[in-house]
């Protein structure tokens, strides 16, 4: 079962990859009965205009598929992957032991279901944990949304207006540009400040830039996470957010113990050592 939104345009191609073959064995299929005009070596026209019909079709597809076809992989769940958070927005402690890089959009129905997961995380491990926050959009519809959070973070509300968007707007079905304004205004947030925020250079590349920084290591989905650099896709059970976290803390714990600072460890042992790109499938 699946966990995470994905664009509209891979699930297309996910359902023509399903009926493919059938599209295919249906055009090959041999006639109940031959053409009348075709007996042994006699006219073979009518099967031949059949057949390259059905290479046209076929060609149509492939064109449409190709770009989908040779996407990476998604990121290995056992490996480290850099994943920097100098300037996103994030709950908890400052300079964690664990850090949580939560990829999310807020058009994505998975990445509601997993914010109470990310509350509740944050309660359990109190003090040790940090979740980080990236806009990664698979939907159009999330890109005033998206622009708005980084305009509320830029006045250090970002964790409130994320909670209203959740609650007022989500749940609504509006998540409009209108929408985030009228959030912003009963944060009581400067108004003139957020509307030249939301246009701004700066929400522009945080977005940009959260995008690229996620699709370079093959997330095409939301909710993804990554725990101390590890993958995990989608809304998964809390248990399993735990199992990694218990393993990452145990970890920096040694590492801290041996001189370390907490403050330098997430940047030295994941951001300076962990992958910066997803591994070719012919490599080891």
């Amino acid at each position: 079962m699946s966990h995470i939104c994905r664009s509209s345009v891979a699930r297309m191609v996910g359902t023509l990859l399903l009926v493919l073959p059938f599209v295919v064995s249906t055009s090959c299929s041999k006639p109940s009965k031959p053409p009348a005009n075709v007996a042994g070596g006699g006219d073979v026209k009518a099967l031949s205009k059949q057949v390259r019909k059905m290479d046209k079709r076929l060609k149509r597809i492939e064109k449409l598929l190709a770009q989908y076809l040779n996407q990476p992989p998604e990121p290995d769940p056992d490996a480290v992957y850099s994943m920097p958070v100098d300037g996103d927005p994030f709950k908890g402690e400052k300079h964690a032991r664990v850090t949580v890089v939560k990829a999310f959009e807020f058009a994505c129905g998975f990445c509601f279901k997993s914010s109470s997961t990310m509350t509740q995380l944050l309660k359990d491990y109190k003090g040790k944990i940090k979740i980080a926050y990236k806009y990664f959009m698979v939907h159009d519809v999330a890109l005033a949304s998206g622009q708005a959070s980084c305009a509320a973070h830029k006045q250090g509300k970002f964790a409130e207006f994320e909670a209203l968007v959740w609650d007022k707007a989500f749940n609504k079905q509006d998540i409009s540009a209108k929408k985030m304004t009228e959030l912003a205004g009963e944060l009581k947030l400067d108004m003139t400040k957020f509307a030249e925020d939301v246009k701004s250079k700066e929400c522009e590349n945080w977005l940009k830039s959260s995008q690229k920084s996620l699709a370079r290591l093959g997330t095409s989905g939301t909710p993804a996470f990554y725990i101390n650099g590890r993958f995990l896709s989608g809304a998964q059970p809390i248990e399993n957010f735990k199992k990694l976290i218990d393993e990452e803390l145990v970890k920096a714990d040694k590492v801290i113990a041996s001189g370390t600072p907490v403050e330098s460890y997430y940047k030295k042992h994941v951001v300076e050592k962990g992958l910066k790109e997803l591994k070719k499938p012919d490599e080891d």
